[in-house]
């Protein structure tokens, strides 16, 4: 398609569609019309109608001119489309067939790679469980040899002299690496037998002579074992007699000790009753000389106590001279006189 052509054949024609569709604009301008605040009659309906349907065709005419010019322009886009579209087939074809080319290689190096990680990964699994295998052959060889180890030991210390006079040598099982240790420990433990062997016999000498030595000396041992039993009973009952006279010296000492309360509770009582009588006499020589004359100062101790007519006059020393003369005490009040006596 010759573009250059189309576009000169086109030209003209957007020219004309442009001038159209910017003469309209004045048009436009000059249709806006006021809006009333609100519609009262038919007659403005009408006119307000009438008013809206010509702008509406000002806008359609508007519109129209808008198509008229951009329809060429549209068609003009589809044809540059179409012949962008046909330039570039064939590069697009190519870049393609490159790029399904490129992925082919790069799925290729991926799955080469990801196999090369499977066989990595299967070796690193093949080598930790035989060196696994490795390591509990070891072990089960070690607990093997050292339970081997005990039980000898356990037989040399169990075993009687006549077992190890017989012994000659130690039977070993095949311990492969360790068999170097088992050797060095077969004869560590003939060296031990041997030495057990000797202490058993001194033992047993030593036991018969001890036996001896008792069958000689029952008789004496039964004479000091009956004397030390008398000893013993002797002991208990010296030590039963000296329990006896320590608990009657306690029970004495306590009974020192009640008496000496009971006389100290009886004293104060005495001395508690004497000052009970005191003060009881000096209140009644105090009210016998006129104590209503005496008071000095007087505190509220509970106000719901003092009676309601002294609450309602101005409270005072000589408002309770006068309620004392008929009274002995002023409910609700603590008083205290000059000669320090405390009436409550």
């Amino acid at each position: 398609m010759d573009l250059i052509k189309y576009q000169e054949g086109l030209a003209p024609q957007i020219q004309t569609a442009l001038a159209g569709f910017t003469a309209i604009e004045p048009k436009l301008k000059a249709g806006t019309f006021a809006l009333p605040v609100k519609v009262e009659t038919k007659e403005d309906r009408d006119a307000l109608y009438k008013a809206a349907s010509e702008a509406q065709k000002l806008v359609k005419s508007y519109a129209d001119a808008r198509l008229d010019l951009t329809r060429p322009i549209d068609d003009l886009k589809k044809a540059v489309m179409a012949h962008e579209k046909e330039q570039v087939a064939e590069l697009e074809t190519a870049i393609s067939s490159a790029k399904a080319l490129i992925l082919a290689y790069d799925q290729e190096q991926e799955r080469i790679r990801q196999a090369e990680l499977a066989r990595l990964e299967a070796e690193r699994k093949a080598r930790e469980e035989a060196e696994r295998k490795e390591r509990q052959r070891v072990e089960d060889l070690r607990r093997n040899f050292e339970n081997w180890k005990l039980e000898q030991e356990t037989k040399i210390n169990r075993a009687s002299i006549a077992e190890l006079e017989a012994l000659k040598e130690v039977t070993m099982p095949e311990f492969q690496e360790l068999r170097f240790q088992a050797i060095q420990f077969a004869g560590n433990l003939l060296n031990v037998a041997a030495e057990r062997l000797a202490y058993l016999r001194e033992q047993a000498r030593l036991q018969a002579e001890a036996e001896a030595a008792a069958l000689a000396n029952r008789e004496e041992a039964a004479r000091l074992a009956e004397m030390q039993r008398k000893q013993a009973e002797e002991r208990a009952e010296l030590e039963a007699e000296q329990r006896r006279i320590q608990e009657e010296a306690r029970k004495a000492a306590e009974m020192q000790e009640r008496l000496r309360a009971e006389l100290a509770a009886a004293e104060t009582e005495r001395a508690r009753r004497e000052e009970e009588d005191r003060l009881r006499k000096e209140l009644e020589d105090a009210r016998i000389k006129g104590i209503t004359q005496g008071v000095e100062s007087f505190e509220i101790t509970d106000l719901c106590l003092v009676p309601p007519h002294l609450l309602r006059i101005d409270l005072n020393i000589p408002e309770l001279k006068k309620y004392l003369k008929d009274n002995e005490t002023v409910p609700g009040l603590v008083l205290k006189f000059k000669n320090n006596i405390t009436l409550r």
